[in-house]
């Protein structure tokens, strides 16, 4: 972590320290689809692709862009002094650097560990496949049902609309730990413990 912080600072926030959302092109689903029509007939092919539904990812191709998009803004934020006065109410002065390099390392590390799990997911597909030609799809389906979740939660990072607003402060998020948002100041996280802890005493008192 602080190897990269300096690498980012002395580097002038070099878009290159982000290099796993260029690997976002070569994992498209069209073009994986693409590559994978050389090898498997048309029945197995539409298999792969309701596979490719089933486990999320277009999800996860979303994720990973929205992670880059955060981490240019972030980037515009550290060169723009008028963007930060912009969002300085909003996101405070205290550390507000550490807090942003933070936020950008969260969306290299994430975006990194999405595209691990993409290639896993690719890895899969053809045993996937051939299993799902034995049993049948809604066999399959059943056994390889998990408990249901939110896109958000599947990726870990927040690609609802409620996390399309800018500054992409942890508080406008449905991912508590989405590791790509810019989290608040220590000191107004003490404000707001202190205000929940006031205001469950007052609901506790009321209650008696």
């Amino acid at each position: 972590m602080n190897q990269l912080m300096e690498r980012l600072i002395l580097g002038g926030f070099s878009y290159s320290e982000a290099f796993p959302f260029s690997e976002v092109a070569e994992k498209r689903r069209e073009k994986l689809l693409e590559e994978l029509a050389r090898v498997l007939s048309a029945e197995a092919l539409s298999i792969t692709s309701k596979i490719l539904d089933e486990k999320g990812y277009d999800h996860y191709l979303k994720a990973v862009g929205i992670a880059e998009k955060r981490f240019l803004f972030y980037k515009n934020i550290l060169e723009s002094e008028e963007l930060r006065k912009k969002y300085l109410i909003k996101l405070g002065t205290e550390d507000i650097t550490w807090r942003i390099v933070f936020a950008m390392h969260g969306c290299i590390e994430h975006a990194n560990k999405i595209l691990c799990h993409m290639d896993n997911l690719i890895g899969d597909l053809i045993p996937d496949s051939i299993s799902v030609m034995e049993m049948g799809y809604s066999r399959w389906e059943i056994q390889n049902l998990n408990e249901p979740i939110t896109k958000c939660i599947m990726t870990g990072v927040c690609i609802c609309e409620r996390g399309d607003k800018e500054p992409y402060t942890d508080t406008d998020s449905c991912v508590m730990d989405d590791p790509t948002r810019i989290i608040i100041s220590k000191s107004e996280r003490q404000k707001r413990d202190e205000h929940f802890y006031k205001s469950y005493v007052k609901m506790i008192k009321k209650d008696k």
